[in-house]
């Protein structure tokens, strides 16, 4: 007898979670990969920051940074039990910005992210699965080009301003997309040709964001703020914008100093034109 119980033992251990269909499973793993709709607009190394938490109760179960070449190879997963589903989320351009949990933060003085975002809610299934996702645009790309500033004879034809762009947002919780309420302040350096900028901003929790002008010392005979913009009430002249549409526009603005006219563009963002720098 006591040879076959043995034998009986030592078989019961080779059997599977899977096969015991009477116990309780929530202690079994289950691994979890992704699959990213359109992954193929990044480089393949792009790094995503990746989290999965438990659900309902919210607890941070792992993180990762696998490149996206090895979420769409079903090279990376992570492994969950005790939880009968699964939530999180995955971020590429966030390498600016400061974290507190799931909420993501500009610092001031500094540009926001050009940030793309997917979260995740999905029941947990046996052994292993596959949770499909898709990056939403996260950010608006901002373009302002200054024109009629030659008629102030500076030296060399130097741009005689400098900019301040402010906003009461300043970042965004990744695991929901709600934007985040925190002070905005960023003076972007000219780009490209002699007054031209550009910077980003997040998707906005109200309807605060100015642009101010400031005179070069040295440059331009007044020294100091000499004129704030309201970008926001621009935006509505020109079309306005949804803040919680699925893919943030671009924006362009003309600020012509003859005629003290903005003039501004909404471009629609198409993932087939991917204007995204890490």
């Amino acid at each position: 007898m006591k040879k076959i119980v043995l034998i009986t033992l030592a078989a019961l251990s080779l059997i599977s979670c899977r096969s015991l269909v009477l116990e309780d499973r929530t202690a079994c793993p289950s691994f979890v990969f992704f699959n990213i709709a359109n992954g193929d607009i990044f480089n393949g190394y792009d790094r995503v920051f990746m989290t999965i938490y438990s659900d309902p109760k919210g607890v941070l179960i792992d993180e990762g940074t696998p490149s996206v070449d090895e979420i769409q190879d079903l090279k990376f997963h992570f492994e969950v039990r005790s939880t009968p589903s699964v939530k999180g989320y995955g971020l590429i351009g966030n390498g600016n910005l400061n974290h507190d949990g799931s909420k993501w933060m500009s610092p001031l003085g500094q540009d926001y992210a050009p940030l793309f975002r997917f979260q995740y809610c999905e029941p947990v299934q046996e052994e292993s699965f596959i949770i499909p996702v898709e990056f939403v645009k996260d950010y608006c790309h901002v373009t302002v080009q200054f024109v009629g500033y030659e008629s102030f004879h500076t030296p060399n034809g130097e741009f005689p301003f400098y900019i301040i762009v402010r906003g009461n947002t300043n970042g965004i919780d990744a695991l929901n997309g709600e934007p985040l309420r925190g002070p905005y302040e960023y003076s972007p350096e000219e780009t490209k040709e002699t007054g031209h900028f550009e910077f980003n901003i997040p998707r906005l929790a109200d309807e605060f964001l100015s642009l101010e002008l400031y005179g070069k010392e040295g440059v331009f005979d007044e020294t100091g703020h000499l004129r704030t913009f309201d970008l926001n009430e621009e935006i509505r002249n020109s079309g306005g914008i949804d803040w919680k549409q699925k893919n943030l526009p671009d924006i362009e603005i003309v600020i012509n100093f003859v005629r003290w006219e903005v003039s501004m563009s909404i471009d629609p963002w198409e993932e087939s034109v991917l204007n995204y720098e890490s």
